[in-house]
């Protein structure tokens, strides 16, 4: 990956669990990358409005060249394909996406 498409991450400071997948797959992949780090829910009220860094007013942002991603599964995707950890069997593909499923819904509250 090129320096001008390396990625750029935004999310509040701290662990981050909703961007945690991201951070560990950029990892895994040894792909350097940038951090953004809200300390504050005010700064994040400074900058939320910018909708070529935030295009959704949502975090986390995944910003990669002129692209930007602002889903947690869209960013984590991403670093996961790039890090090459994603099966290529349709079926193990398939339970991959299942357990994913099952952790979002546990972050949403589903019973």
């Amino acid at each position: 990956m090129s320096a001008e498409n390396q990625p750029t991450i935004r999310y509040f400071a701290g662990i981050g669990a909703r961007a945690l997948p991201t951070f560990l797959a950029l990892e895994m992949a040894n792909l350097p990358y940038t951090e953004v780090r809200y300390s504050s829910l005010e700064q994040w009220a400074e900058v939320k409005g910018d909708t070529e860094k935030h295009p959704t007013g949502t975090l986390p942002a995944l910003t990669i060249g002129n692209t930007t991603l602002n889903q947690s599964k869209a960013c984590a995707m991403f670093a996961a394909r790039a890090a090459g950890i994603l099966p290529e069997n349709p079926l193990d593909a398939a339970l991959e996406e299942e357990a994913s499923n099952c952790f979002e819904e546990m972050f949403d509250g589903a019973e």
